[in-house]
């Protein structure tokens, strides 16, 4: 008799269990990964971005942005090592938005910077410069962070020039412009 009825259970429980499984549509669960990650619930919203990051019918966009969002909240966790992976991985993506390279590759220097792996930093900031498309506040950033480590390092002319052209850009934001303009002050009065 058991084995009569487990046809007829199956045949009721498996239509049920795939309709509840409905395909993962990448961009709908992105945008559910944004509303969790600003209503607090970023557990649940690593989770998503994670989906996405790793779901081979999302775009490389969404994928490099999904991507970037697991780096953040990696970091806000505190597990740098593994936002450090990420955010690498992102930077190097091929087909991901330019702003989420840039940006990526920002964190990697701020990381870097942080563990006072100063020379890898400066040249992690540097890479931010040669990305074709990274946000000008990026780009701003991290000359601003170029001209600090070359000033901290005595080397003033090259600080000099990250820092002026960081200053004099229309697109930086402005506690960047603002550290770049302070620092330029501070050469002034350093011997050369």
């Amino acid at each position: 008799m058991r084995y009569v009825l487990l046809p007829l259970v199956l045949s009721f429980v498996l239509p049920m269990a795939s309709a509840q499984q409905k395909p993962l549509d990448p961009a709908a669960e992105l945008r559910a990964a944004h509303k969790l990650r600003q209503d607090g619930k970023r557990d649940d919203a690593l989770a998503a971005y994670q989906r996405v990051a790793n779901h081979a019918k999302a775009s490389p966009h969404d994928r490099g942005g999904a991507a970037l969002w697991v780096a953040h909240l990696l970091r806000e966790k505190g597990a740098t090592g593994e936002a450090a992976r990420k955010y690498a991985e992102v930077s190097a993506m091929t087909g991901a938005h330019p702003h989420d390279r840039g940006g990526a590759q920002m964190w990697s220097a701020y990381l870097l910077r942080e563990q006072g792996k100063n020379n890898d930093a400066l040249l992690a900031y540097s890479k931010v410069l040669i990305i074709g498309g990274a946000h000008p506040n990026d780009r701003g950033g991290a000359q601003v962070w170029i001209g600090v480590l070359q000033f901290e390092r005595g080397n003033y002319d090259e600080a000099r020039k990250a820092l002026q052209a960081a200053a004099n850009a229309d697109a930086v934001h402005p506690a960047d412009k603002q550290q770049a303009q302070d620092y330029l002050r501070k050469m002034s009065g350093a011997k050369k």
